[in-house]
């Protein structure tokens, strides 16, 4: 299967519009929504797969999407991801400060969970080349952002 994609510079530095560059999905069987993928010898199990899918903390939630695929001669593994939404928190400028926002433990496990699909793919591989995208439902700020940036 191929894809059409490019990189194009954006006016942000080190940013950039994907359009017009073929990518080449590597052809493994295709997971399904139950089966866990993981990473051995250079290549996940399933392409693409499911992280951890029997996780509680994807519980009403979606679970990421890993795929992997040739890039510009270089094998690249991506984690599509959106999880869960901030509805139930109170407003981060509401009249109690600071406001409860029961919504983001369950984000910190998914980042936890995520983040030790990263680790595995890394000690098999240190020099894998991993893109995590998508809607983290959350402030740059947060706890499960900042537990992110550590991987």
């Amino acid at each position: 299967m191929k894809t059409a994609v490019s990189l194009t510079p954006t006016l942000e530095l080190d940013s950039y519009i994907i359009q017009n560059v073929y990518i080449m999905i590597n052809q493994l069987s295709q997971g399904d929504a139950d089966t866990a993928v993981s990473y051995k010898d250079g290549n996940l199990s399933h392409n693409p797969g499911r992280i951890d899918p029997h996780n509680p903390a994807f519980d009403d939630s979606r679970k990421p999407l890993a795929a992997q695929f040739k890039f510009h001669g270089e094998q690249v593994i991506m984690l599509a991801n959106h999880w869960n939404s901030k509805n139930g928190d109170m407003p981060l400028f509401g009249s109690q400060q600071p406001p409860v926002l029961q919504s983001e433990n369950q984000r910190v496990e998914i980042a936890k969970a995520v983040g030790r699909f990263v680790e595995q793919v890394q000690k098999d591989n240190p020099q894998a080349n991993i893109i995590s995208v998508g809607d983290y439902n959350d402030f740059q700020w947060s706890k499960t952002n900042q537990n992110t940036r550590k991987l």
